[in-house]
């Protein structure tokens, strides 16, 4: 069972990464 943190901690980081990507491009 995942919590709410954890969640929100993926979300983010898939975010971050997502951003990251699209400014290196």
């Amino acid at each position: 069972m995942r919590s709410v943190g954890d969640v929100r901690e993926q979300e983010a980081k898939m975010k971050e990464e997502a951003m990251g990507h699209s400014s290196n491009d």
